[in-house]
């Protein structure tokens, strides 16, 4: 038994809410975070990571003022759901309750057991009282399986719904190392989405060396139900790209073939040139997809992609302002246009953006989102050597009816897209990547099936395009 048990604020309610969470923090290692007095009076804790070096979960001065500018920074409406990584001593938890609101919903993970119980020993009456507040749920280490089920729905809806993830940055120096894996993927999603103070200074600094190309050139709304009926391809970089990528020069002229950046150096090197490319990350890395491919092909490219690929891009440029980041959002109104859903990753905005052209049927090919035949992604590609971490591995549903292994980030995307597909009754989709992952709402069929079945070729795409791009202004 626990001190915190001996709490006159019913403990009881909280061990029938989260059965088995005593166990938990009595698992705790001893001495493993320190109590000290904060200068304003409140408590901190004190700690030690992995290295031996010591630090801080909370201000040594002001705890309380610390957590309300972690907060002030990031947004938060009434109502709102809120994933919350690292408990600490509650203080930046107890701010979000008092922004979101008593509709809001604040989903709270820490893994380390004695995190937790210096939470509940320190403060068992605040403690308590946070915990068993009808808006927070409390995500645990106790099983990680369950730890990596609550964060893969979490980091869904926020992708979806315009939830928020809030990282306590100490806390994750203090994770167990089999949540290693996860923290990793935490870290990953928090500078896709700008979620990180990197990620965030990253995309302003491209918004604005964008701004001059984002006032003049051609929106994708231009081709928003222009493409009624025309087959659309969306070509990802997954490993099954390299069986089926010779058929898709069949498709060539008789369906808009729409790349993304990483699937650029497979379609070089078969010699395929796409007839729009899709580029979204806003790191420099990506400049690595595009290295010595100087395509003129019409780029869609968000206004926070990394700006040396707007700079440098010698064909046609369409901006697709996105949903969820303010800058971009605001231009979007002023100049009357719809945002696109990025949905976290370039794959998902780019079926995003077909579903608005109207295009039918939208075939995918190379969207494996999972690991084919031990591999990551394509050969041809800047990653098709990248090592498989079998510690961040999930098994769900392939194509055949046979388990495959996925990552965290990959599953979240798939449920995007099975969640975005669901929304357009009566549409068609294809997945005809002949490998990975079973995408619901699609029908599954080899690329030469499907060029057989919906491919016309009375359908003359080059035309058609350029019809389009002569109707816009010139913005090369």
């Amino acid at each position: 038994m626990s001190i915190w048990l001996n709490s006159a604020n019913n403990p009881d309610r909280l061990l029938k809410l989260y059965p088995g969470i005593d166990r938990f923090i009595m698992s705790g290692t001893e001495g493993e975070v320190t109590v000290e007095e904060a200068r304003s009076g409140k408590l901190t804790l004190k700690a030690k990571d992995k290295t031996g070096r010591c630090f801080y979960l909370h201000s040594p001065s002001d705890p309380v003022k610390e957590a309300e500018r972690l907060i002030a920074r990031q947004g938060l409406q009434q109502g709102q759901k809120v994933a919350l990584v690292g408990l600490g001593l509650g203080y930046h938890l107890a701010e979000i309750l008092s922004q979101v609101g008593s509709d809001g919903q604040v989903i709270v993970f820490e893994p380390n057991a004695s995190v937790l119980k210096a939470f509940l020993v320190l403060l068992p009456d605040e403690g308590i009282d946070l915990l068993l507040a009808p808006q927070v749920k409390l995500v645990t280490g106790l099983d990680l399986g369950e730890f990596v089920c609550e964060l893969r729905l979490v980091l869904e809806h926020i992708s979806t719904k315009g939830g928020k993830l809030i990282v306590h940055s100490p806390s994750l120096r203090l994770w167990p190392e089999e949540f290693e894996p996860i923290k990793q993927v935490i870290q990953e999603w928090k500078v896709k989405t700008g979620t990180s103070e990197t990620g965030e200074m990253l995309m302003a600094e491209n918004y604005k060396k964008n701004l001059p190309y984002i006032t003049k050139d051609l929106p994708v709304n231009h081709f928003f139900g222009r493409l009624s009926g025309v087959p659309l391809v969306i070509i990802s970089a997954g490993p099954s790209l390299d069986k089926n990528i010779g058929d898709l020069k069949k498709l060539k002229g008789k369906a808009v073939i729409m790349a993304v950046g990483t699937a650029l150096g497979p379609l070089y090197k078969a010699g395929i040139k796409p007839d729009l490319i899709i580029v979204t990350d806003p790191s420099p890395v990506v400049m690595k997809q595009i290295k010595g491919i100087l395509l003129d092909v019409p780029l869609i490219y968000l206004p926070t992609v990394f700006s040396d690929v707007v700079a440098t891009h010698q064909g046609t440029r369409l901006v697709a302002f996105q949903t969820g980041y303010e800058e971009s959002e605001r231009c979007a109104r002023e100049l009357g246009l719809e945002t696109v859903k990025t949905g976290g990753s370039v794959a998902t905005t780019a079926l995003d953006i077909a579903i608005r052209t109207g295009a039918e049927p939208i075939i995918f090919v190379g969207q494996d989102l999972a690991y084919t035949g031990n591999k990551t992604h394509a050969s041809n590609t800047v990653y098709d050597r990248q090592r498989i971490t079998p510690d961040n591995m999930l098994f769900i549903d392939g194509i055949r009816g046979e388990k495959v292994s996925t990552s965290i980030s990959w599953l979240i995307f798939l449920k995007w897209i099975e969640r975005r597909i669901a929304e357009e009754k009566g549409r068609i989709f294809v997945n005809a990547t002949e490998g990975g992952a079973l995408i619901r709402g699609t029908i599954t069929m080899p690329l030469a099936e499907v060029i057989e079945k919906y491919i016309d070729s009375r359908v003359n795409v080059v035309e058609l395009l350029q019809n389009l791009f002569g109707e816009g202004k010139d913005n090369k």
